[in-house]
């Protein structure tokens, strides 16, 4: 081999390295990218799940907030009718 030969040969080799460094470079970059896109999915999610749960548990002391209303209503009406017989049976006792 002549010295053109040697060094065509060399410089395919360090083209070759420059590749093979850049495909591992680019593979590592993209595992990297895969790790990042699968942690932002699972972050997601969990903000989404929390949402669930922090929009149930509005629904829940909304409910909460109707019910004990509705309760506080009927206590009145109660005491009302309570006061109602109570003056009734007063009035009957001579």
């Amino acid at each position: 081999m002549d010295k053109a030969e040697l060094i065509i040969t060399a410089l395919q080799q360090r083209i070759g390295e420059l590749v093979s460094n850049y495909e591992i470079q680019h593979a590592i970059l993209r595992a990297e990218i895969t790790q990042l896109a699968e942690q932002d999915k699972e972050k997601q999610e969990a903000l989404d799940e929390y949402s669930k749960a922090l929009e149930q548990k509005g629904l829940d002391q909304q409910n909460y907030l109707n019910e004990k209303s509705v309760l506080h209503s009927r206590i009145q009406q109660l005491e009302s009718d309570y006061e109602s017989v109570k003056k009734t049976t007063t009035k009957a006792k001579p």
